[in-house]
């Protein structure tokens, strides 16, 4: 339960907390102070610790969950929310030696897919609790 949990306020620090080992996802609880960290092997193995009520916390990124849960007979309607650790952009990256004809293609193909809702109808599908991102961002590209 969600609200049980968010109104411990800084005492829920005090929860253990699964988390796959070596993941940005452990690093994330730790470095938010949560004390005692229950890790396992893969996302899979986490997620039916928590299921089967080894821990109340589990920290992983949000556009797996889904999935994760899918893959182990669950959905995401049989988790909640209870606070975001931290957050990131994510990028599609080139090599430097891909010409920027290429690019451009790409970019203009994402930007009609946008346009014409494609885009969002894929992101729904696999991303069902995440909102879509708006904007495409272009950062270090340079003319070849």
């Amino acid at each position: 339960n969600a609200a049980r949990l968010q109104a411990l306020k800084d005492d829920i620090k005090h929860l253990a907390v699964g988390a796959y080992r070596g993941s940005i996802f452990a690093d994330a609880a730790a470095r938010k102070g949560f004390q005692t960290l229950e890790l396992a092997g893969t996302p899979q193995v986490v997620a039916k610790m928590l299921m089967s009520g080894r821990f109340d916390l589990w920290s992983e990124g949000s556009v797996v969950v889904s999935s994760v849960l899918k893959e182990i007979g669950y959905t995401a309607n049989d988790v909640e929310p209870v606070m975001v650790l931290e957050s990131l952009d994510l990028y599609l990256a080139f090599s430097s030696k891909t010409s920027l004809s290429t690019i451009r293609q790409w970019e203009d193909a994402l930007r009609q897919m946008k346009k014409d809702g494609s885009f969002q109808k894929i992101h729904q599908k696999w991303f069902p609790n995440e909102p879509v991102p708006a904007e495409v961002t272009r950062k270090g590209l340079t003319a070849q």
